[in-house]
């Protein structure tokens, strides 16, 4: 029984640090990516504010508010993409 719980005790040592090692940089990525996302939203949103009312209104019936979500969800999606792929290159 000594030596299962040391056997187990070996293998489990390597393999939680290199789970706590692969989700700290999967966080720490992640959350340096997402906040830089978040700062384009913002001057994206900002710029949109300055507009005049019948600019906007063009821009809307243009699609122009679809063209920013889809573009900020893809920059989001190859972020997660991105930080996934990492993880898996780190195990």
């Amino acid at each position: 029984m000594a030596s299962i719980g040391s056997f187990l005790a070996m293998i489990a040592a390597p393999v939680a640090k290199r789970v706590l090692t692969g989700l700290g940089v999967g966080v720490i990525t992640y959350a340096g990516l997402d906040s830089a996302l978040g700062v384009i939203q913002n001057a994206v949103i900002n710029n949109l504010g300055g507009m005049s009312g019948d600019l906007a209104n063009f821009f809307a019936l243009a699609g122009g508010n679809q063209v920013i979500g889809i573009t900020l969800g893809a920059l989001a999606a190859r972020v997660t993409m991105a930080t996934l792929t990492r993880l898996g290159r780190l195990n």
